[in-house]
């Protein structure tokens, strides 16, 4: 849905440079979770090499999201914001493309919070299994202790 917002180029640049690289988001995430981190540390958590961490702590320096504190990396309020703005819609991406099967088949009128089915367990009919829905269904009412069902039929 467009809400109307303007985004100009360089925000789309911002956008794509932080999309751009895994070892970016990866070392925006893991100075999120700790205070500060050396280089090294970044390098063995993400298993890159020494240049590449290298290079995109200076890039996300020189943007001012992160900043150096002695031998190692803090991130900014700017990086911090960003940080978690961008995790969220990596989440709402993943989320969605799970589901894209189901999501193709609702209607617009269908409006629904995809965060309130991240856990979901999507169950789809193929050709070996097309039962495979209707299965999974009579387990689970086989499983369960009580039951309470609503069924509309439509002829």
């Amino acid at each position: 849905m467009d809400d109307g917002t303007v985004i100009d180029g360089s925000t789309v640049e911002e956008i794509a440079f932080l999309s751009g690289s895994r070892t970016r988001f990866h070392a925006l995430r893991a100075l999120r979770e700790a205070d500060s981190l050396t280089k090294g540390e970044l390098r063995d958590r993400f298993d890159a090499s020494r240049t590449t961490v290298s290079r995109n702590l200076e890039a996300l320096r020189e943007r001012g999201l992160v900043a150096t504190n002695g031998s190692g990396y803090t991130i900014t309020r700017t990086g911090e914001t960003i940080a978690a703005e961008f995790s969220e819609l990596a989440g709402t991406v993943e989320v969605a493309s799970r589901l894209e099967p189901l999501l193709r088949w609702l209607s617009e009128e269908f409006d629904i919070d995809l965060r309130q089915l991240a856990d979901a367990e999507l169950i789809l009919a193929e050709g070996t299994n097309p039962y495979a829905p209707v299965n999974r269904h009579v387990e689970a009412l086989k499983r369960a202790k009580d039951v309470q069902l609503f069924i509309g039929v439509t002829g």
